[in-house]
C-alpha cells in the first residue's frame, strides 16, 4: 500500500499569485507610507523653526540683539543662536541659509522665519502664527534679505560670523536702503543716508540709448489692501511681489525686456488695457527668471505698500500666504487714468 506524501510544496502558480498579491498591497500602501513619512518630516521642520523663533525671543529679550528701530526689518542668522543641541539641519538636509526675522512695533516685536536647506526644502518669509506644514516649499535656492515687512523701507542683516559684540560696526555694509548704504549709531539704530535730489522730470518720457529711463518720475506708489475688518482670515504676513512691465507717463509707455512684444489698447473711456493676461505675464516671469522690483509683507490691516516707483505699468501678485486664500494678480498703471501717482487697489479675494 502506497503512503501519501503529506509534504507537498507550493506550485509555481501559487507562488506567483502570492507575489502578485504582495505587489498589489505594496502599490496601495506605498503612497500612504510615503505621505506619512513626508508629513512627519514636515512637522519636524516646523518644530525646528519654532525652536529657532523661541530662542530668538529669549535672546532679544536679554538684549543680545538690538531691535530698536521701527523702520527696519531685522534678519538674525539661526546659526548664531545659542540653541540646545546646536540644530543646524532640517529633517531633509543641512540648512544653507536660515533667518529669524524680527520687526519692532509700539508695544511688542513680531517674529517671522525664512530659510532653506541644501535639498531645496524651505520657507518663504512667513509670519510666526502662519507657520504650518503647508508653507514648506521644495524648490527654494536663495533667501532675499532685502524684503521689508509691511511698509518698512530698510532691512538690517546681522553678520553670520556671529560676533555679536562687533555687530554694530560690521552690519553697516549689510544695511540695504534700496541699494544705498546707511550709518549705524552707537545705540545700534540706523540713520538713513539722505536721498539725492531727484532729476527734474518732464511730462513726456524721452529715453535715449545712453539713458533709457531719462525724465521718468519716481514718485509712484501702489497701496494694496486685502480684506477688511470683517474678514475671517489672518491678513497679516501675506507676501507680495511687484514687477515692472513698462516705464513712461500715462498713455506713452516703453516696454521692459521680456515684455517688448506686449502693447496697450486704448478703451472708449480713455483708459488702457494691457495686451497680456495676468497668467501670461506670470509665465514670462517664471520662464525668464524675472526679478521683482520689491517684495513686501502685509501689516495687520492687510495693507502692503510699494513706494518710490518709477512711473509705468506694474504687475503685482501674492507669492506666499495660506493655501486656501486666493488673491488675483493685478496689472496696475502708475499714474492712473486720473493722473494720480498714488494708486490704491482693493482686489476681490476668495477664501
Amino acid at each position: 500500500m502506497k503512503l501519501l506524501n503529506k509534504n507537498k510544496g507550493f506550485t509555481l502558480i501559487e507562488i506567483l499569485a502570492v507575489i502578485i498579491i504582495l505587489g498589489v498591497i505594496m502599490i496601495i500602501a506605498l503612497p500612504a507610507v510615503t505621505s506619512y513619512l513626508g508629513g512627519s518630516r514636515n512637522a519636524a521642520y516646523i518644530s525646528t523653526v519654532n525652536k529657532y523663533i523661541d530662542t530668538t525671543i529669549g535672546e532679544v529679550s536679554s538684549f543680545e540683539y538690538s531691535i530698536k528701530n521701527k523702520d527696519y526689518t531685522y534678519y538674525i542668522p539661526t546659526k548664531c543662536l545659542d540653541i540646545e543641541n546646536d540644530i543646524t539641519e532640517s529633517p531633509y538636509d543641512e540648512f544653507s541659509e536660515s533667518y529669524v526675522v524680527v520687526t519692532k512695533n509700539d508695544d511688542k516685536n513680531d517674529y517671522y522665519y525664512t530659510g532653506y536647506d541644501l535639498s531645496g526644502h524651505g520657507i518663504l518669509l512667513t509670519y510666526r502664527d502662519l507657520l504650518e506644514e503647508s508653507v514648506i516649499k521644495t524648490d527654494i535656492r536663495s533667501v532675499d534679505t532685502t524684503i521689508g515687512v509691511g511698509t518698512r523701507p530698510f532691512t538690517y542683516v546681522y553678520s553670520d560670523t556671529c560676533d555679536k559684540t562687533g555687530i554694530k560696526q560690521d552690519v553697516t555694509s549689510s544695511i540695504d536702503e534700496k541699494g544705498k548704504k546707511s550709518d549705524v549709531t552707537n545705540e545700534g539704530q540706523t540713520k538713513p543716508t539722505p536721498s539725492p535730489t531727484p532729476t527734474p522730470t518732464g511730462s513726456t518720457p524721452t529715453p535715449t540709448p545712453d539713458n533709457p529711463y531719462a525724465y521718468i518720475p519716481t514718485n509712484g506708489k501702489i497701496k494694496v489692501t486685502i480684506g477688511d475688518n470683517n474678514s475671517t482670515f489672518n491678513r497679516y504676513g501675506l507676501v507680495f511681489s511687484i514687477y515692472q512691465l513698462a516705464y513712461g507717463t500715462y498713455g506713452e509707455w516703453f516696454m521692459k525686456p521680456n515684455f517688448t512684444s506686449a502693447t496697450t489698447y486704448k478703451n472708449d473711456d480713455n483708459t488702457y488695457t494691457f495686451s497680456l493676461f495676468p497668467s501670461e505675464i506670470h509665465q514670462r516671469i517664471v520662464s525668464h527668471n524675472v526679478a521683482p522690483v520689491y517684495q513686501r509683507i502685509t501689516n495687520n490691516l492687510g495693507v502692503v505698500e510699494f513706494q518710490n516707483l518709477q512711473h509705468g505699468i506694474y504687475f503685482v501678485e501674492m507669492v506666499a500666504g495660506p493655501n486656501n486664500l486666493t488673491v488675483p494678480s493685478m496689472i496696475v498703471f502708475v499714474p492712473n487714468e486720473n493722473g494720480s501717482s498714488t494708486v490704491n487697489v482693493v482686489p476681490d479675494i476668495t477664501y
